[in-house]
């Protein structure tokens, strides 16, 4: 369970502008064959701060993030990021 621990660690870190801190429940993992997976992810209403738009997140919602990393060919292979179940209402900022 400590790679669990590492990973999560390691997405709330350069996710953490985005998306609500994660919990176990959240997060899948088979990283033997590359696989990690968050669900039911909420989106911060700051998260579209860092892009300079005139707007806030007034709701925004994640099903699932799918990510498959090539372990065995990481020089010639893609790392591949499927997103399900995207929803996001933005609002003009105040």
């Amino acid at each position: 369970m400590i790679l669990k621990i590492i990973v999560r660690y390691i997405i709330n870190k350069y996710m953490k502008d985005y998306i609500e801190k994660l919990d176990d429940e959240k997060l899948k993992l088979d990283l033997k064959h590359g696989n990690v997976s968050l669900e039911n992810l909420h989106l911060k209403p700051e998260a579209l701060v860092g892009f300079g738009l005139p707007v806030t997140v007034a709701t925004g919602f994640i099903e699932k993030l799918s990510i498959a990393i090539p372990w065995k060919n990481l020089q010639s292979h893609p790392t591949k990021v499927q997103i399900d179940g995207f929803y996001m209402l933005i609002v003009p900022k105040n």
